[in-house]
């Protein structure tokens, strides 16, 4: 009888290894690809032209993020499924959001709203 002992490694993507070190290049990897995702976001998207008029990526809030409307043609249904809504900085709340699975759909992205909470 031989017992076995086996350390695994999961990445914030769920990709798992067997090494240490080739879980955090992966890790690092998957990060420096969601940022260079944001910044593609934030440089082409009509989305977030329209945020950046009125909010700078250092602005910190309520921010609710909404997926890529899956039909891009003219016909039919339209909608942007609710992502969900979180808070922080915008620089950070884009990077969270090009990494949710809806919020690109066939290559544009989502959209991501200013929140205004007022206290009654």
């Amino acid at each position: 009888m031989a017992i076995l002992k086996s350390t695994t490694y999961t990445c914030s993507d769920g990709s798992v290894f067997d090494s240490y070190t080739v879980a955090i290049a992966h890790e690092c990897e998957v990060e420096r690809s969601a940022a260079n995702k944001a910044e593609k976001w934030i440089r082409t998207s009509y989305g977030a032209s329209k945020l950046l008029k009125t909010h700078t990526l250092d602005d910190v809030g309520v921010w609710r993020i909404c997926g890529e409307d899956p039909n891009c043609d003219l016909g039919g249904h339209h909608y942007q499924p609710d992502l969900g809504t979180v808070q922080g900085k915008l620089r950070d709340v884009v990077e969270y959001a090009v990494k949710l699975d809806d919020f690109y759909t066939w290559g544009s992205g989502g959209d991501i709203i200013a929140v205004d909470i007022k206290k009654v």
